[in-house]
């Protein structure tokens, strides 16, 4: 009798076999599944980080450039060059230009 990743399989009909190979199959593949989410989402926060922390906002009221939270970079809308964020100095809520720093 073989026994591996839990499942014994190899002593039986062809068809409890089959069951049992589909099993270890499944939870393979779900394990597969599972470490390429893990590593999709790694890689979508170390982008977003990288371009967080090299992104200034200036604000189209008062002037003043600054950087947003991580939380409300990530989630403020946006287009490819501005985001509508809260201005930390006058309050006001813009589509703020972006430059590079």
């Amino acid at each position: 009798m073989i026994m591996t990743a839990g499942y014994r399989c190899g002593k039986g009909t062809d068809m409890e076999d089959q069951k049992c190979k589909e099993k270890k199959l499944k939870k393979k593949v779900g394990l597969l599944v599972l470490i390429d989410v893990i590593c999709e989402v790694t890689i979508a926060f170390t982008i977003l980080n990288e371009v967080h922390d090299h992104t200034l906002y200036e604000c189209p009221e008062c002037g003043v450039k600054f950087v947003p939270t991580l939380k409300e970079f990530a989630f403020a809308n946006h287009t490819p060059k501005t985001r509508k964020l809260t201005c930390p100095n006058c309050g006001s809520k813009e589509y703020c230009e972006e430059s590079y720093r």
